[in-house]
């Protein structure tokens, strides 16, 4: 896959900038060993098209949570922290805890206006 054939997955806001999701094959870039990446100046993240999804999931949070902090201004991010964190944070995601959250805080504000 060459850039003009990347696989758009999806689109996320990140502090009210679009980071594009994409997939390609990193080995052929000449990113052997990469998962994924993230180029803040196009705000795209590009993980491996060949991974299984959940590790491409996991790929993508890692990259978000990059995105995340240069956005809020931390332009250093420690490699192991950002490993820690999305390792943390991928059951969270994908298994819907976040889902609980919004559902909590929208019945919150619903019961407000009773």
């Amino acid at each position: 896959m060459d850039e003009t054939n990347r696989k758009h997955l999806l689109d996320l806001d990140v502090a009210g900038i679009t980071y594009t999701v994409y997939e390609d094959d990193l080995h052929q870039l000449g990113g052997y060993g990469e998962l994924g990446y993230c180029d803040y100046m196009t705000q795209t993240i590009v993980v491996q098209y060949d991974v299984p999804m959940q590790r491409k999931a996991q790929t993508i949070i890692h990259e978000l949570l990059h995105a995340m902090f240069l956005e809020t201004g931390y332009d250093e991010h420690d490699e192991d922290m950002i490993n820690r964190l999305g390792i943390t944070l991928t059951p969270i995601v994908l298994g819907g805890e976040l889902e609980k959250i919004r559902e909590f805080a929208n019945k919150d504000e619903e019961s407000a206006g009773e």
